[in-house]
């Protein structure tokens, strides 16, 4: 799918690399300013360059910055070009994706649309292919980039100094053993967080529908009671995870502040006995803060495929086959971090480029033929939610709930006398409201009197089987409601 566009691949791939190569440039150029023109010593690094550079202490730094300026100015643009490049490529591939899986669509037997709602159909299409576009175009080029920096960092800082290098080097086996831990831990974390919600969700469905029976037999504090016992649990995991992120990125500081200590005990050492130039020491420093923040980003990309195991309930080791999905998937980097998760190769069966249009197709004969045995269930792909005050998300239905589904919050007004409610719906996962997809603003207004906190508005949320999103807010007191659909979309980041 992706080979009428090698040509953007390509180019794109030349910007991530040139931009790899100027990131582990920049420290060189202190180097140079510190070493021949702030505290003049033999030797030279980048010899071409420093023959261009003039002799004179002024004009020196002054080329220097202005190089400085051209490196930045030329990696903003690198990186502007690779991502439009990589964005534009990933939407004309969704874009013949989505039509050959139209095109399929329109060859099935009438008999396979009389039962499966329309609503359905174009939420399954567009899912899957807004997910794969969301891997082809950023998830696996920042890997390659982050990979490419530590890369080009490290073999920089070989050329200037080899034991600098070894100090720096000796605490990434602790970063390295932090990082698996971490992962471990949050990975439990996850699963203990979703076992509790799942018994949430199970103790308020049956207690509410069977509230009737509960009054009758005077049952309310002994529910309580079970309330809090499961609540409780379900705070306990959260603060699990939370504890995991607490001690993680202090840790990897400290761990890079330790190496940093190292550096400048032996290179102020080696520098007093004119064993290192003042400029090498400097341009390590530099390094060293670089080098342990791709290793984070690394960590990170690296833990959604836990989160996304831990929500299927599976151990790497119960997974029996991994499909790729994309052409980028193709990358030997990919292949090794596969290998080394899930102790196997993937699966070379399926071309990656045409994963989603033949999984289409096998469900669509399936269904055509009326078999029974495959059970196909559509979820809540990201939570979805409100904005409140202090860009706070509050997330209504969650992720990965089964549709349909209903939930419904009551919110009360900030001031008095508010004439108005305005409500941002929202989709995502992160705790910041401007971090997530808006996906409509819902306005509820001409409130009485009142003063604040005074009225209740009922806001529920629910998906129903086509996955339609209908958002309702009520004044509780007046009966004033406003109601909207929305066709929320699966394939955001993150």
């Amino acid at each position: 799918m992706a080979r009428p566009y090698w040509l953007a691949v390509a180019a794109s791939t030349a910007c991530l690399l040139l931009n790899a190569l100027l990131q582990a440039g920049i420290p060189l150029l202190s180097k140079i300013a510190v070493d021949r023109y702030l505290a003049p010593a033999a030797g030279s690094t980048l010899p071409w360059l420093e023959e261009m550079l003039p002799r004179g202490a002024e004009q020196g730094l002054l080329a220097v910055a202005a190089i400085y300026f051209g490196i930045i100015a030329s990696a903003l643009g690198l990186e502007f070009g690779q991502q439009l490049l990589m964005q534009w490529t990933g939407q004309r591939v969704m874009f013949d994706l989505r039509r050959r899986i139209f095109s399929h669509l329109q060859r099935l037997d009438v008999a396979y649309f009389d039962v499966r709602p329309v609503g359905r159909i174009v939420t399954r299409v567009t899912t899957d292919v807004d997910a794969l576009n969301e891997l082809f175009a950023s998830g696996l080029v920042a890997l390659l980039g982050d990979t490419l920096v530590l890369l080009f960092i490290f073999a920089a800082m070989l050329k200037l100094s080899l034991p600098l290098t070894l100090i720096l080097a000796a605490v990434l086996p602790l970063v390295l053993a932090a990082t698996v831990v971490f992962r471990r831990t949050v990975l439990s974390a996850n699963r203990k967080i979703r076992v509790a919600l799942a018994r949430i969700n199970s103790f308020l469905q049956e207690h509410v529908n069977g509230i009737a029976v509960l009054q009758l037999f005077n049952r309310e504090q002994r529910a309580a009671a079970d309330f809090d016992r499961i609540n409780s649990a379900h705070v306990q995991a959260y603060a699990g995870a939370i504890r995991a992120y607490g001690w993680f990125y202090p840790v990897i500081e400290f761990l890079s502040m330790l190496a940093l200590a190292g550096m400048l005990a032996y290179g102020g050492w080696r520098v007093r006995s004119d064993g290192l130039t003042l400029g090498v020491l400097i341009a390590f420093f530099q390094y060293g803060i670089r080098i342990f923040r791709p290793i984070q980003d690394l960590s990170e990309k690296y833990n959604i495929l836990q989160s996304a195991l831990a929500a299927a309930k599976l151990q790497p080791a119960q997974v029996d086959e991994i499909v790729l999905v994309g052409g980028q998937t193709r990358m030997p980097l990919i292949w090794n971090k596969i290998r080394e998760f899930f102790g196997k190769n993937p699966s070379k069966g399926v071309h990656p480029d045409e994963v989603v249009a033949v999984g289409a197709a096998i469900m669509a004969d399936i269904i055509s033929r009326g078999e029974t045995g495959v059970l196909l269930l559509d979820v809540v792909p990201l939570s979805i939610g409100l904005e409140l005050p202090g860009n706070r998300f509050k997330p209504i239905i969650p992720r990965n709930s089964q549709t349909p589904v209903k939930r419904t919050e009551i919110f009360s007004t900030g001031k008095d006398d508010q004439k108005s409610v305005k409500l941002t719906i929202l989709q995502g996962e992160s705790e910041d409201a401007d971090k997530n997809e808006m996906l409509a603003k819902v306005i509820l207004s001409d409130l009485p009197p009142h003063k604040k906190g005074e009225l209740k508005i009922e806001v529920t949320f629910s998906v129903n089987a086509d996955g339609i999103l209908t958002v309702t807010a009520i004044d509780k007191k007046t009966g004033k409601k406003v109601k909207t659909d929305v066709s929320h979309r699966g394939g955001q980041n993150e």
